[in-house]
């Protein structure tokens, strides 16, 4: 009776190990979803897509960036006993940009498909990445996104996208009614977040000069500028009094070139430019500060005398 009783509890517990053997291989089974990301080798295109990240990111070159931005390592030269460290930190900073959750996206992909495909759908694509040419057709989807990824670059720079944007906002606060009197208000100027960002505008402002419309250039530095209204319009009929008279004294236009970026600890920034023409240059100045909320462009100015740079 006893033996029965145990052999009765024993097929009982077989019973139970099967069931739950059972549900746990159905609920290990990927969803028709994961089975065709699986198939079209998921996790080498995402590690692909990685590794040509990084390659991107390698080709930005420290010593460039800090030529255009000194203050990128908070003044920290190459050669100075804290710069290794600093540039280690650049670099993390850098592959930082590359490290994306690939769990976290092989599993959206994998929903999206779901929702796309019927679970007859997977098995056919199953079956066919399984072929010769499915295997194929998958390793040349892979080299074709490595190629693609490679050359794959924004269409427009970093600082021309903040020069833009700068533009568009200038150009909503400069609808707004200006303060009561035309007096300036402090703090009423609109701080730039970025070295980067001031030198990109001064840029922007030189492309509105050497075309013959400074007046449209100094209305986009007006939100950051330390000017009211009337002063800035009283500086642009002495800019249109001038430049009525280059063409005949000069000659052509020929464009302009940034001369140098000075500094002047962390809070000063001095943008040179000339502006060439056939037979003399004009010589601007954009001087930023650096205050509790950002860059303010403190002061800007144009002389003739070409020889002040000399001095």
């Amino acid at each position: 009776m006893v033996k029965q009783g145990m052999t009765r509890a024993c097929a009982m517990t077989a019973c139970l190990l099967a069931a739950t053997t059972a549900a746990s291989a159905q609920a290990a089974e990927p969803s028709h979803g994961m089975r065709v990301t699986e198939a079209l080798a998921f996790d080498k295109t995402f590690e692909d897509g990685i590794m040509i990240c990084h390659e991107k990111m390698a080709r930005y070159d420290l010593d460039s960036a800090i030529k255009t931005n000194p203050q990128l390592l908070g003044g920290i030269q190459r050669g100075e006993p804290e710069f290794a460290e600093a540039e280690a930190a650049y670099n993390a900073m850098m592959a930082s940009y590359c490290d994306y959750d690939q769990a976290e996206a092989k599993a959206a992909f994998a929903h999206a498909l779901e929702d796309s495909l019927l679970p007859a759908d997977a098995e056919a694509l199953v079956a066919f990445y399984a072929t010769e040419l499915g295997q194929r057709f998958v390793k040349a989807t892979q080299a074709a996104n490595i190629a693609s990824n490679r050359v794959t670059e924004p269409r427009v720079e970093s600082e021309q996208s903040t020069a833009i944007f700068g533009e568009k906002i200038a150009a909503l606060v400069a609808r707004r009614a200006p303060p009561a009197g035309q007096e300036r208000v402090v703090g009423a100027a609109r701080a730039l977040p970025s070295a980067d960002a001031a030198v990109a505008l001064s840029d922007r402002i030189m492309q509105f000069i050497v075309a013959g419309n400074p007046a449209e250039g100094f209305d986009l530095a007006l939100p950051h500028a330390l000017v009211t209204k009337a002063q800035m319009d009283d500086f642009n009929k002495q800019v249109k009094t001038h430049q009525d008279t280059w063409g005949a004294r000069f000659g052509k236009s020929t464009g302009y070139e940034l001369l140098r970026n000075d500094t002047m600890g962390d809070s000063l920034i001095r943008t040179i430019f000339l502006h060439r023409f056939d037979e003399h240059a004009i010589v601007w100045y954009f001087v930023w500060y650096r205050g509790t909320q950002g860059w303010v462009l403190s002061r800007f100015v144009f002389v003739e005398d070409s020889t002040k740079l000399f001095e």
